[in-house]
């Protein structure tokens, strides 16, 4: 593999490698299950049919020992909580992303582990939609694979995360009354595949990934939670996340943030959608090309985009709007004739201009603007 060239690898081939990985996963978890001595706390045992003769282990509490009857009381009510994070109808992207940041998967032998969402600012930088097809799993759903980079000390030079957009079906059957050609008025609440694109990467979706974090700590919650796109998992994580903390790997998290903001995923989508509204039965396969994969990846590579939670992006658009606020402000100021103000009233306009600029990063020119409206401000209420 050419990682300066290419950094996340080809894109020929990749669907074929997935499904190998896959295959594997599946493997090994049969054999697991069918081992003679298998430690696999079963979706019966935790409904209370397990035998205490099996002396299986769980890491409850912090500590490693035998599982308990009150146990198993945990283990449901844990798995009642993940369910209730969820609403029946799925989970969006960026819930995805709260959920990482206010209910973390940490290692509690290691303070400083910043969880699944601190790996995924620091350690995956890449992910990079290069193909989608209908789910054969569910078919109003689409598909779509992504490729990301692995982290510096993993064995892996790559991962695949499996993404499955729920709202595929029902934006193809909106689209059905969008017409091809420019003849004659548009059709009232027609849809365009950007429009169809943006609902879809907004709406309820399912994901998978093929590293062992997913595998052996948090594909149950996505099986239970209803939110699992790859094989099930129904043999509870005793030891490795009995809390059932947690929700997705760094991998998807990094994808997910790139589903919530990236213009290319969103063209991506677009294209797909394109390519529905074209057909004629909305079954649409899409591959991106070595060429946009390499540009992208790169792209990211070079400028890794931020992993923000609702409350960060919301702080974040409050604060432009009051920045732009002030800046129309001053615009507005600059254009009025200067009143005399009173030396006092100069004095405080200044301290809390110069407090607004550094708050809000204004130009010098702004902030002499604000601080003469604060000045006549406080004059006309001396008066």
């Amino acid at each position: 593999m050419n990682t300066k060239n290419r950094p996340l690898g080809n894109v020929r081939g990749h669907i074929g490698e997935a499904a190998k990985l896959a295959k594997q996963d599946a493997a090994q978890r049969k054999a697991a299950e069918k081992a003679a001595n298998s430690i696999i706390l079963s979706k019966q045992d935790v409904q209370g049919q397990y035998d205490a003769y099996r002396a299986l282990k769980t890491t409850l509490g912090g500590v490693r020992r035998d599982i308990t009857a009150a146990d198993l009381g945990t283990f449901r009510r844990n798995m009642q909580t993940v369910q209730s994070r969820i609403t029946a109808a799925g989970i969006t992207a960026q819930q995805v992303i709260d959920l990482a940041a206010s209910n973390p998967l940490k290692n509690p032998r290691n303070p400083g582990d910043e969880g699944d969402l601190g790996r995924a600012r620091k350690e995956i930088r890449m992910a990079v939609p290069v193909s989608s097809m209908v789910s054969a799993r569910e078919r109003d759903s689409l598909d779509v694979r992504f490729l990301t980079d692995a982290s510096p000390d993993s064995d892996a030079t790559r991962h695949h995360v499996l993404v499955r957009f729920r709202a595929y079906g029902e934006m193809a059957r909106q689209m059905m009354v969008t017409p091809t050609t420019t003849e004659g008025k548009k059709t009232p609440k027609a849809l365009t595949p950007k429009q169809a694109a943006t609902r879809m990467r907004e709406g309820y979706l399912a994901f998978d990934c093929d590293c062992g974090r997913t595998q052996f700590f948090l594909r149950y919650l996505a099986t239970i939670g209803g939110y699992n796109a790859g094989r099930d998992e129904h043999g509870y994580p005793k030891i490795r996340n009995p809390g059932l903390q947690g929700v997705a790997c760094k991998h998807v998290l990094r994808v997910m943030m790139e589903i919530v903001q990236s213009a290319a995923v969103l063209g991506f989508l677009e294209r797909v959608m394109a390519k529905a509204l074209a057909s004629a039965d909305n079954k649409v396969r899409h591959q991106a090309t070595q060429a946009e994969a390499d540009a992208l990846a790169a792209k990211q590579a070079k400028r890794p985009r931020a992993i923000k939670t609702s409350e960060q992006r919301g702080a974040e658009a409050r604060k432009a709007q009051e920045k732009a606020a002030l800046a129309r402000a001053a615009k507005v100021a600059a254009t009025k004739p200067p009143k005399k103000v009173a030396a006092a009233s100069r004095r405080a306009a200044k301290t809390a201009a110069e407090t607004l600029g550094k708050q809000f990063n204004l130009s010098p020119d702004q902030v002499s603007a604000i601080r003469d409206i604060l000045a006549q401000a406080g004059q006309g209420g001396a008066a």
